[in-house]
C-alpha cells in the first residue's frame, strides 16, 4: 500500500536556483538517482526540499524490535538557496508513519514538520565541508540500516537522550542534584510528585538557574527574599530577578524507552506529553492555579523521564525534559489553568563544577590544603588557572585591595575594583562555580599566617607569589615549614624572564638555596650571566643582595598582561604537575621570552641537589649551606696536599637577616700562597681580579665570602694564628659600609669546621 507522505502537502518549487554551487548538486542527485526537478518542492523562507528515495540494506534475520524501517525510506533534503554549501543540507523523513517514537537519532519537530535526522555526531555544517551531496545520501542509507539493526546508539549499553531543537530559553543546574531531588521524592506535599525549587533568572531574560530546592522548613524564609527581591525592582535597584519553578516526576519506577518527537506548545499538548511518561501534572496544576508566589510570568519546568538505562553523558538514567510556562493571573481558573497557555522549550546547561572543571582539563590535583601568598598580578592568573582545573582547598592571603591600575594586568575586572585581592578571586569563583562550596577561601591577614604553628601544620603546599623579600625571609627562617612544599616565583628581567623554584625535599633544597643556585650558573650560562648583569644595572643600589623580582602593583612599574599571562600559564601547568608528582631534588623553571624581531618563548627546568648544611661551631644560630660538591672539592685537595695545610677562597652570599652564608664555589689558594705541615699563609696574586670577574658576571649577587683552609695533624678546630686571623679580618670588615661576616672553615681529617664571627 502506497505510504502517505509529508511531501503531498508541499508547492512545488517554481522559482530560480541561482546559487551555483547548489545548481550543481542538485544536478549531481537527478542523474545519480534517475529523478528531476519535479521533485522541488518549497520549504520555508529561503529553503527548498528535494524529495527522493533511499534504497536499505535491511537485516536479513528482519529488523532490531520489529522498528518500522522500510527497504526503500521516502526522505526530503532541504537546502539553503543562499548559504548553501556552507550550511549543510537538512534531512527529514517523508513517511508520514515513520517510527518517530522508537528512534533516539531525530530532532523534535518543530513548525508542524516531519522530525529531522540527526545523521553525524558533532557538527553536520562542519562534516558536509568535505564530502559531496552523495556522500549525503550514503550517509542517510546507513543511518537507516543502523535504525533497522538497532545500532544507532553508540553505546547500546546506555540510553541516548532525546535531540531537541526549537529552544527558547536555557535551564542552568547540576544534573546530579536533580538527579537527587527525585530519587528522594523530594515532594513539597507528603507522598507527591512535584518539587518546588527557587530559581534565578539572568539579565538577558532567557535564561534561569536553579539556585535550591524549596522544602516546608524553608518555605516562610524564602517567601520573604522574593519580596524584597521585588520590592528592589519595583524602586528600579538592582536586584535577583527569583522565579519559582517545579520538578516533576512519574510514581512509576519502570523506566519508559519512548520518544516523543512532538514537544508541547500549551499547557494542554503539556499533560498530553508528560501523561506518555506517567507523570501526573494534577499537583503541580493545583500549586500553580492556587499557591504560587511568583511575581513573574516564567515558570521553569522540570519533566524527569525514567530511562531503562544510563543516560549518555550522565550518571543517572532519568532523562530531563526542560519547559517554560508563562503565565498570567487571569489564566488560573478554580485550582485549574488554562489549556492554551503557552508553553516554551528550553535546553539544560550543566553548570560549571569543579568535578567537571577537573575532568575537561584533564587535571589530576593535590586534595590537601595549599597557601598562595600573593593575589596580585601573576598569583591572581596562576591561582585562576589553578581553580579552573578544579583545584581546591587553596588559601589565599593578600593584605592589598584591588585599584583600577591593577586592571591592566590582573586576572579580575573592574567590578571588584575596591575589594581585597584574596576575596575578590574567592567571589569571582563563586560565580564561576555557582552554588558550591569550591573550598577556596580568603583568609584574614594578620602578621605572616604560616608564621603560626597551629595553622602551618595543615598545610602540603606554600606558595609565594608575593615578590617580597620579608617574606622571602621570613620562609627561610619559619621553624614551622619542615616537611612542607614550598614554591616560589616571581618575574624578572623586565619581564621577560619568569622564575619558579620548587624545594626538595624535608626543604632542601631551600628557596634561598636554590636563588643562589641560579645565581651561580652565571660562569656556565651566559643567559644567566646577561640577565644578572642587565639586573644589576637597573638597581637602585649596591647592595650584595639584589632583589630579583617584581610585585607588578605599581602603576610605574610597565608590563603587560599577556607577558604575565605567559609566565603564569607556564608556572601553573608546572604546578599541576608537581603537585601530582613532587620531584625529590629540589626544582627551578625558567620561562623565558625573546622579544626581538620575532617573539618567542624559550623554558628551561634545572634540576638542584640537595645543599650540606651545617652550623657554626662557635655560634649556632648561623648556617652555612654547601652547594652540593663543595666539600667534596675541599676533601679532593686536602688528600692532594698530603700532610701540608692547603685552602682557597668561598665564593658565595651571606644574609644576616636569615644568619646563612651560602657556599657556590671555590677559588684555589694564589700560587704566592705558602704551606707547610703547620701552617698556611694564603697569597694575594690575582685573587682580586678573580673575585672582580666573579661579582661582574653574577651582577654583584656573588663574591668573596670567607676562607677556609686544612688542618691535616689538627686540631679539630681554630688555632692561635687562626684566632689571630680572625681578629685582623674582623677590623678590617667592620670599617666596610656593608661588613660582612668573618667565615672560617677549618678541614681535619675527620671534619668540616665552619666558624663566623
Amino acid at each position: 500500500m502506497e505510504q502517505e507522505q509529508f511531501s503531498s502537502s508541499l508547492t512545488p518549487f517554481s522559482g530560480n536556483i541561482e546559487n551555483p554551487a547548489l545548481q550543481d548538486s542538485l544536478l549531481l542527485l537527478y542523474s545519480t538517482l534517475g529523478i528531476d526537478s519535479s521533485r522541488l518542492f518549497d520549504w520555508s523562507d529561503g529553503t527548498v526540499a528535494l524529495a527522493v528515495d533511499i534504497n536499505v540494506s535491511l537485516p536479513t534475520l528482519g529488523n532490531h524490535d520489529g522498528i518500522d524501517i522500510q527497504q526503500v525510506e521516502p526522505v526530503l533534503i532541504v537546502f539553503d538557496l543562499k548559504r548553501y554549501p556552507t550550511f549543510a543540507p537538512r534531512v527529514f523523513t517523508d513517511r508520514l508513519s515513520f517510527p518517530k517514537n522508537q528512534l533516539a537519532h531525530l530532532y523534535i519537530a518543530k513548525n508542524d514538520r516531519p522530525p529531522a535526522f540527526c545523521l553525524v555526531r558533532g557538527n553536520i555544517d562542519d562534516w558536509y565541508a568535505t564530502k559531496r551531496v552523495t556522500d549525503l545520501v550514503i550517509r542517510i542509507g546507513n543511518w537507516m540500516r543502523d535504525a533497522a539493526t538497532g545500532e544507532l546508539a553508540s553505546d547500546s549499553s546506555q540510553f541516548d537522550p532525546m535531540r531537541l531543537e526549537g529552544y527558547s530559553g536555557i535551564v542552568i543546574y547540576d544534573y546530579d542534584q536533580i538527579v537527587e531531588v527525585v530519587n528522594k521524592k523530594q515532594s513539597f506535599l507528603e507522598n507527591g510528585n512535584t518539587a518546588i525549587a527557587l530559581f534565578k533568572r539572568t539579565d538577558d531574560d532567557s535564561s534561569y538557574q536553579f539556585v535550591k530546592v524549596i522544602t516546608k522548613e524553608n518555605y516562610s524564609e524564602i517567601s520573604k527574599e522574593i519580596q524584597e527581591a521585588f520590592k528592589k525592582e519595583a524602586e528600579e535597584l538592582r536586584t535577583d530577578h527569583f522565579h519559582i519553578g517545579y520538578i516533576v516526576w512519574s510514581h512509576d519506577d519502570k523506566g519508559n524507552n519512548q520518544y516523543l518527537i512532538d514537544f508541547p506548545k500549551d499547557f494542554k499538548n503539556l499533560k498530553v506529553f508528560c501523561d506518555e511518561y506517567g507523570i501526573n501534572l494534577d499537583e503541580m496544576e493545583n500549586i500553580i492555579a492556587e499557591a504560587d508566589i511568583n511575581y513573574f510570568k516564567g515558570i521553569p519546568i522540570i519533566v524527569a523521564i525514567l530511562r531503562p538505562k544510563k543516560v549518555i553523558g550522565y550518571d543517572g538514567n532519568i532523562e530531563f525534559s526542560n519547559h517554560m510556562m508563562v503565565i498570567n493571573n487571569s489564566d488560573k481558573i478554580e485550582g485549574k489553568i488554562k489549556d492554551e497557555v503557552p508553553v516554551k522549550l528550553f535546553s539544560h546547561n550543566q553548570p560549571l563544577t569543579q568535578k567537571m572543571a577537573k575532568m575537561i582539563s584533564g587535571a589530576t590535583l593535590n586534595e590537601e590544603q595549599s597557601l598562595v601568598l600573593g593575589c596580585g598580578a601573576l598569583g591572581s592568573k596562576i591561582v585562576m588557572h589553578l581553580a579552573r582545573s578544579g583545584q581546591k582547598k587553596l588559601l589565599l592571603s593578600d593584605p592589598d585591595i584591588i585599584s583600577p591600575h591593577n586592571m591592566t594586568r590582573h586576572a579580575l575586572l573592574g567590578n571588584q575594583v575596591g575589594l581585597n585581592k584574596a576575596t575578590a578571586i574567592v567571589k569571582s569563583l563563586e560565580q564561576i562555580f555557582p552554588n558550591q562550596k569550591t573550598g577556596i577561601t580568603a583568609v584574614e591577614i594578620s602578621g605572616l599566617i604560616f608564621t603560626k604553628a597551629d595553622f602551618s601544620k595543615h598545610l602540603k603546599w606554600i606558595f609565594d607569589f608575593t615578590a617580597s623579600e620579608n617574606v622571602f625571609n621570613e620562609l627561610v627562617n619559619e621553624p614551622n615549614l619542615t616537611t612542607h612544599n614550598v614554591c616560589r616565583a616571581n618575574i624578572s628581567d623586565f619581564g621577560n624572564l619568569g622564575v619558579m623554584v620548587i624545594e626538595g625535599v624535608n626543604r632542601n633544597p631551600r628557596i634561598d638555596d636554590l636563588q643562589v643556585y641560579l645565581h651561580s650558573l652565571y660562569h656556565k650560562k651566559s643567559k644567566v650571566c646577561e640577565w644578572l648583569k642587565r639586573e644589576n644595572e637597573s638597581a637602585a643600589d649596591n647592595s650584595v643582595s639584589l632583589n630579583v623580582g617584581v610585585g607588578c602593583n605599581s602603576e610605574t612599574t610597565i608590563l603587560a598582561d599577556d607577558v604575565i599571562s605567559s609566565h603564569a600559564a607556564y608556572f601553573s601547568t608546572i604546578i599541576k604537575k608537581q603537585m601530582e608528582n613532587k620531584s625529590s631534588n629540589g626544582k627551578i623553571f625558567l620561562n623565558r621570552i625573546v622579544d626581538g624581531e620575532n617573539y618567542g618563548i624559550e623554558t628551561e627546568i634545572i634540576d638542584v641537589e640537595p645543599f650540606k648544611v651545617l652550623a657554626a661551631e662557635n655560634d649556632k644560630s648561623w648556617s652555612i649551606r654547601f652547594k652540593a660538591g663543595i666539600i667534596e672539592q675541599m676533601t679532593t685537595q686536602v688528600k692532594k696536599a698530603g700532610k701540608k695545610e692547603t685552602g682557597g677562597v668561598f665564593i658565595g652570599v651571606a644574609n644576616y637577616k636569615t644568619k646563612t652564608i651560602h657556599v657556590t664555589d671555590l677559588i684555589d689558594a694564589p700560587p704566592d700562597s705558602k704551606a707547610n705541615e703547620v701552617c698556611f699563609f694564603r697569597g694575594h696574586k690575582g685573587l682580586p681580579e678573580k673575585i672582580a670577574a666573579v661579582r661582574l658576571k653574577s651582577g654583584n649577587q656573588l663574591g668573596y665570602i670567607g676562607e677556609w683552609h686544612s688542618h691535616p695533624h689538627g686540631p679539630d678546630g681554630l688555632s692561635s694564628t687562626d684566632m689571630a686571623t680572625v681578629a685582623k679580618f674582623k677590623s678590617e670588615f667592620d670599617k666596610e659600609i656593608s661588613p660582612l661576616p668573618v667565615f672560617l672553615t677549618v678541614v681535619t681529617p675527620r671534619y668540616v669546621l665552619p666558624f663566623v664571627f
